[in-house]
């Protein structure tokens, strides 16, 4: 993209980033090409919106000296103990016995799990 600004006498101002904020700059990234996979209106803006997300987690990969092996595996443990996305199953409500180790995990989250108060009349 630099190179194509300088063609073009689009003046830039730019710094090379360390690693470490190369990395926390391209989670920044995944996050605002993520919402534009939300914003995607047809297949061929789904596409290339994909496209970017997957060129940010590539080099996000590399970056952060992950083995693809390592995600693969835990891609499989995690869908094993809390199953897949891809038959489409949303749950809309989970009410969770206390004490138990699953209302420890929905616990930790409470933006994501909020507890949902019943009216008690």
């Amino acid at each position: 993209m630099l190179e194509r600004c300088e063609q073009f006498d689009i003046r830039t101002t730019w710094k090379k980033l360390s690693e470490d904020e190369h990395i926390v700059a391209l989670k920044n990234k995944l996050v605002e090409e993520a919402q534009e996979v939300v914003d995607a209106k047809t297949i061929d803006e789904l596409v290339d919106e994909l496209a970017d997300v997957k060129e940010v987690l590539d080099v996000l990969i590399t970056k952060a000296c992950i083995a693809r092996e390592m995600i693969e595996q835990k891609q499989q443990e995690k869908s094993k103990v809390r199953g897949s996305f891809q038959k489409g199953i949303y749950m809309e409500y989970v009410d969770v016995p206390q004490g138990t180790d699953w209302h420890e995990y929905f616990s930790k989250d409470p933006k994501k799990y909020p507890v949902i108060e019943e009216d008690i009349e």
